[in-house]
């Protein structure tokens, strides 16, 4: 889901990211007999992304020994917060 969120750029064009969001549900919907049908896919998209969208950067930089393992600890700090969100969703 986080390479998702890179992929489209989610971090630095969020509207971009719920365009694509939108996209998919269309797309679904568009198809015989799905126009009615649930299309939760989307909700739980936009969740996650504010979930990760929420993770404490600084302190994910914090906990950098070097410069170079910034970009790991967010990382590492952005797929705990899908973790978090999706454990609750059980």
């Amino acid at each position: 889901m986080l390479d998702l969120l890179e992929g489209a750029d989610a971090f630095r064009r969020p509207e971009r990211f719920d365009q694509m969001v939108t996209a998919c549900e269309a797309d679904f919907r568009g198809r015989g007999g799905y126009a009615d049908l649930p299309y939760p896919q989307g909700e739980r998209l936009r969740r996650v992304f504010a979930a990760v969208a929420a993770v404490d950067l600084g302190a994910a930089v914090a906990r950098a020994a070097e410069p170079a393992q910034i970009p790991i600890r967010i990382r590492e700090s952005r797929i705990a917060a899908i973790r978090d969100l999706l454990a609750e969703s059980v």
